[in-house]
Parts: structure tokens; sequence; C-alpha cells
């Protein structure tokens, strides 16, 4: 590890750590932690990584092809677990629209990653979260369109001021994880030439040529953040998307998902939202709970 970042890596124990005192609430506490991660890893991607990023970034032209859904299972949708292929298939039929399931193979030959990023990822050193978040920013400067994450179960059309926006990212809210993070990306609305994903590709790139590891799991929207912030072209995309919170997006599993199954609770729970976040990697559900009947 560089020493660099080993001394980021401290800075970011003494700050969020050491000088968080025990006598503060859990709350206060937490609200410490994370503003003071968030500090630490934007002073690092600023004074190493940012200006590379901001002179190398390069959007592509607008294209006049249909714009399509973009989502991936790196094993395959036919080898996917029931819930993931429920998801896919409500994407299918909710958005009348095309939608492209990448598998591993297949993102080989659709993007011009670079080796040492595969590399990183079949090694170990990057999670496969992590490699899908390159791959989604990578799918919608090339191509344009949507990205939806391979567990949203779609129950209603895109909503028209999102499809009518050149980029779109959901915001976080408190009580969902990780709301330090700014944004969510398990759902981009991008048109292909948008110069604030072309910059945000870039800077994640960037960051993961010379690094083998992230310093915060939520460190990709981290740094959409910082940029919408302090990158003139990002501020005015992100200024000018709707501003919808995801919170909405996580009722049914996340707020309900053990509760009894009803159909009437469920038309209920889904409302003010697209799509509901799913996840295939609960361990214990409960038998006739939401979960319970989406896993069926």
């Amino acid at each position: 590890m560089k020493a660099r970042r080993i001394l980021a890596n401290l800075e970011l124990v003494v700050k969020a750590h050491l000088l968080n005192p025990l006598w503060r609430s859990r709350q206060e506490r937490h609200n410490h932690r994370v503003a003071a991660t968030v500090a630490v890893i934007e002073k690092y991607l600023r004074r190493y990584y940012l200006p590379a990023a901001l002179q190398h970034a390069q959007a592509f032209p607008p294209s006049g092809e249909s714009e399509k859904i973009w989502s991936v299972w790196l094993q395959g949708e036919a080898d996917a677990p029931r819930l993931i292929q429920k998801c896919l298939s409500s994407i299918r039929e909710k958005s009348g629209m095309e939608v492209c399931v990448m598998d591993k193979e297949q993102l080989r030959q659709m993007l011009d990653l670079p080796q040492v990023i595969w590399q990183k990822f079949e090694s170990g050193k990057m999670q496969a979260c992590h490699f899908t978040d390159i791959c989604r920013v990578e799918l919608l400067r090339l191509y344009g369109g949507y990205w939806m994450d391979a567990t949203c179960l779609m129950t209603s059309p895109i909503p028209e001021n999102i499809v009518q926006s050149d980029f779109f990212l959901f915001e976080t809210s408190p009580g969902i994880t990780g709301d330090y993070s700014g944004f969510q990306n398990c759902f981009i609305r991008a048109r292909r030439g948008n110069p604030a994903l072309a910059i945000w590709r870039e800077l994640i790139l960037t960051y993961w040529l010379q690094e083998d590891s992230l310093m915060d799991y939520f460190q990709h929207q981290i740094m959409m953040k910082m940029l919408s912030r302090e990158v003139p072209e990002v501020k005015a995309a992100c200024d000018a998307m709707p501003h919808i919170t995801h919170k909405a997006a996580h009722r049914l599993w996340q707020e309900h998902g053990d509760e009894p199954y009803s159909a009437q609770k469920e038309a209920e729970y889904t409302q003010g939202a697209f799509f509901q976040k799913t996840s295939y990697k609960d361990r214990v559900i409960v038998p006739g709970s939401f979960k319970d009947h989406l896993l069926q």
C-alpha cells in the first residue's frame, strides 16, 4: 500500500474514531464518524485523483439510437436466483423497453475497460458490487439510457420527469444505510454524452487504476457527492434533475418485508416509487411474509 494511502487511513481512524468522544449519544457519534470519513475521502480524492479525472474525462456525442435499460448478472440471467429473474421480468413488463442483462463475457465484449480493472476484479481485490459500479457508468457513457440493479422489482413505468431528464440519480435520506453518501446508484438515468456521467466515470477509473481497495463501501457515490458540489458541469446536471429520495423504493422489502403478505398492503407500500429494492442475500425469511411471497 502506498505511503499516502496509509497516512490517509490513519487520518481517517484518528478523526472518525479516536476523536469521537464516547460520552456523545449514539446518533452524535454516528454523525461525527460519517462526516469525518467523507471529509478525509474527499480530501484524498481532491489531492490525488480529481485533477487527472477532470483533465481526461471524455463524453461520447449523443446518439439517435433507441435507449435501453441495462443491468448485470455476472453469472448469466439463466442461472440467476428466482428473485432476480422475477425482478428482471418485472422490469421488462413494466418498462416496455428493451432490457439488456449483461453477463461477464458480454461485458468483456461490450466495454473497453483497462485490463488492470479486470485483473483487480478477478483477483478479488475489487468486490463484484464495485466492479458493477464501474460497468454501469461505462455502459451509460457508451450507450446512454437507464441502469437498474437486477434486484429492483419494478411496479410501474418510469415517471416522465425522469425520462425527460438528461441525468438522474436518487438522493439518499436518513434511515437508509449509507445516507451520508448523498446518492444511490441502483437506478441511473443518463443520456449518451452527458458530461456529469463522463466525469464520474473518469474519477472512479482514475482511482482504481492506482488503488487496490476503497476507503468506504459507498465511495463511488461519495465521489459523485463531491463532484456535484465542486465541478460546474456536474453541479448543473444535479441541480437540473428531479430531486427525489430513495426512501419510498425501500419501503416494501426493508420496512415491511417480514410482515404477513397482503395484496392490499402491497399496493399501499409500493405507492410513491416505480420500483422496490430487494435483496437475494437475506438468510432468514419469515414464512408467509412479503419476502416469502416475492421469493416464490
